[in-house]
C-alpha cells in the first residue's frame, strides 16, 4: 500500500488493513486533506486528495504538518498533535499563518480509540485552507471597525448630521438632530417631522440636491439654537442621497447680536442726556437676549439708583445679591452659578435651577460706583464676557460724562450769578455817582467842585468798561448755553 508508512509483517498488515478499511471508506474521497498518524508522528494513512497533491512525498507532508519529523528534532510548542497529547488526548483545532504566501492553514486533530500494531494511539488529522473564510472574517472585522469609527464620529460631533433619500425619508440622524426633531428619526419622512411650511422648503432643497446634484446652504433655528445648514449630494449603495450637516452657530450669532447691541448703546451714550433714561434703555436692550432673564444696573453713593429690566424684573426690585455686592465693593467682574449664593439671595430663590448664572461687572466714576448685573442661563464665553466688560466701561464713561456735565452746569450757574450781581452793583454805584455829581454842582463851587466832578467821570468810565464786560459776558453766557 503506497499510502501506508513503514514496513510491516503479514499479521501487522492484516491488522492495519482492518483498522484502515472503515477509515478509508469514510475519508478516501473526502474533499479536505485527511491523514492518520500515531502519537509518535508516524504517518499511517492519507486520503486521495492529499496523495494526489503531494505525489507521494511523505516526508514533505510530515515535515509540514507534523514537524518532529524523521530527523529526531523535538516537537514544537505549536504542534497540534503534541497539544492534544498534553491536554490528555482531547480534540484540538489550530490556525497557523503562512506569511511567506499570505495564507492560513487550519488543522483539526482528533484522537481515536484505536492503536496501531505497535500499540501507539492513532490520531485523525484534517487540514484545510481557510484563506477565503479568514479574509471574509478580516473584512467583516475591518467593516465593523470602520462602522464603529463612523458611528463614533457621527454620534459625537457637535454638528447636526443626517442622511435623506430623494423622497425625504431619513436614513440616519445623529443625536444633535434627534434633540432638535425628536427621537427615532430613521425611516420617518421629513414631512412628518417638520411643520408643513418648513418641510415643503426642505423637500425642495433635498430634490435639488439629489436630482440636480446642487449644493445648498441656509440658516435654520430650532429650540433656541441656530444652525448653518449645508446639503450636499452623496452616493450610498448605488443610490444618490442628500447629506445634511448643520454647524451650530448659536454662540457666533449671540456674539454678533451682542456687538450690535453694544453699538446701539454707544450711540445712546453719545446722544442721551438723561442718566436714568440712558440706564433704562441699556437694561432694556440687554434683556432682549433669549438667555438673559434679568438685567439691572445699580448705583450707590450720593446718587443712589436702581434700574431693572427682563422677565424677572417685577420680582427682583429689592434685590440682595452677594455677587453684585462683591463687584461693587472690590471693583472686579464676578460670574458664578446661583447655587453658590447665600440662601437669602433673591435671584437664587427666583431661578429654581442650578444652571442659572449671575455675572456682575463694576461701574466706576468719580463719586459714583455701581454694577451691571446679568442673570442668565448657562455660562458666558470669554468673548461674551469681554463684550460686557467693554459695555460696563462705556457706561462708566457715560456716568463720568454726566458728572462733568453737572459740574459744568454748576459752574455756569455760578458765573451767571456773579455777572448778574455785578450788573446790579454797577447800577447802584452809578446811581450814587449821579447824586454826588448833583451835590457837587449845587452845593460846592470852584476848584473843589471841578475836582469832584472829574473823579466822578473817572469812576463812570470804569463802570462803563465793567458794563461792556458784562455785555461780553452775556454774549458768552448765551453761547455756552447754546453750544456747550
Amino acid at each position: 500500500m503506497d499510502w501506508m508508512a513503514g514496513e510491516s509483517t503479514e499479521g501487522d498488515e492484516f491488522r492495519s488493513e482492518r483498522i484502515m478499511e472503515p477509515i478509508s471508506q469514510v475519508f478516501e474521497n473526502f474533499p479536505l486533506y485527511t491523514m492518520l498518524v500515531d502519537e509518535d508522528h508516524s504517518l499511517v494513512y492519507m486520503n486521495r486528495i492529499l496523495r494526489n497533491d503531494i505525489d507521494g512525498k511523505l516526508k514533505g507532508v510530515i515535515s509540514r504538518y507534523c514537524p518532529d519529523a524523521s530527523d529526531g528534532a523535538s516537537h514544537p510548542q505549536d504542534c497540534p498533535l503534541c497539544e492534544s497529547i498534553r491536554k490528555g488526548y482531547v480534540p484540538v483545532k489550530f490556525e497557523l499563518r503562512d506569511f511567506s504566501r499570505n495564507l492560513w492553514l487550519a488543522t483539526a486533530v482528533c484522537p481515536l480509540h484505536t492503536k496501531n500494531q505497535n500499540e501507539k494511539r492513532l490520531f485523525l488529522c484534517i487540514f484545510w485552507d481557510p484563506h477565503e473564510a479568514k479574509l471574509n472574517e478580516l473584512l467583516k472585522g475591518e467593516l465593523k471597525r470602520n462602522e464603529e469609527i463612523y458611528r463614533a464620529i457621527f454620534d459625537n460631533t457637535p454638528n447636526m448630521v443626517g442622511i435623506f433619500t430623494g423622497d425625504g425619508v431619513i436614513v440616519d440622524a445623529n443625536a444633535v438632530m434627534a434633540e432638535c426633531f425628536g427621537p427615532d428619526l430613521a425611516g420617518r419622512n421629513i414631512k412628518d417631522v417638520l411643520p408643513k411650511e418648513v418641510s415643503e422648503k426642505w423637500m425642495n432643497y433635498i430634490a435639488n440636491v439629489v436630482e440636480r446634484r446642487r449644493r445648498i446652504a441656509f440658516e435654520f433655528s430650532c429650540n433656541g439654537r441656530h444652525y448653518l445648514v449645508s446639503m450636499v449630494p452623496v452616493d450610498l449603495a448605488g443610490e444618490r442621497h442628500c447629506l445634511l450637516i448643520g454647524r451650530d452657530v448659536t454662540e457666533m450669532k449671540h456674539r454678533e447680536m451682542l456687538l450690535r447691541t453694544l453699538i446701539r448703546i454707544e450711540m445712546l451714550v453719545d446722544s442721551e442726556k438723561d442718566r436714568k433714561k440712558l440706564l433704562e434703555e441699556v437694561c432694556s436692550e440687554l434683556s432682549s437676549f433669549p438667555n438673559y432673564l434679568l438685567v439691572r444696573i445699580d448705583l450707590v453713593g450720593k446718587d443712589r439708583l436702581s434700574v431693572v429690566s427682563g422677565n424677572l424684573a417685577d420680582a427682583a426690585g429689592d434685590m440682595h445679591c452677594r455677587v453684585m455686592e462683591r463687584a461693587i465693593r472690590h471693583g472686579v467682574s464676578v460670574s458664578m452659578k446661583v447655587d453658590v449664593c447665600d440662601e437669602n439671595c433673591t435671584l437664587r430663590n427666583l431661578s429654581g435651577s442650578d444652571e442659572i448664572w449671575i455675572t456682575s461687572l463694576p461701574l466706576r466714576a468719580d463719586g459714583v460706583s455701581g454694577a451691571l448685573t446679568v442673570f442668565h442661563s448657562g455660562s458666558l464665553s470669554q468673548e461674551e464676557l469681554a463684550i460686557l466688560e467693554t459695555l460696563s466701561a462705556d457706561i462708566s464713561f457715560a456716568l463720568r460724562a454726566f458728572e462733568l456735565e453737572e459740574i459744568r452746569m454748576k459752574a455756569y450757574e455760578k458765573i451767571e450769578d456773579i455777572v448778574y450781581r455785578s450788573a446790579i452793583l454797577t447800577d447802584e454805584i452809578k446811581n450814587a455817582l449821579t447824586v454826588i455829581s448833583g451835590i457837587a454842582e449845587l452845593k460846592i463851587s470852584g476848584v473843589e467842585s471841578a475836582k469832584i466832578l472829574e473823579q466822578v467821570d473817572r469812576i463812570k468810565k470804569i463802570l462803563d468798561e465793567i458794563d461792556n464786560g458784562w455785555i461780553e459776558s452775556e454774549k458768552l453766557k448765551k453761547f455756552l448755553k447754546k453750544y456747550v
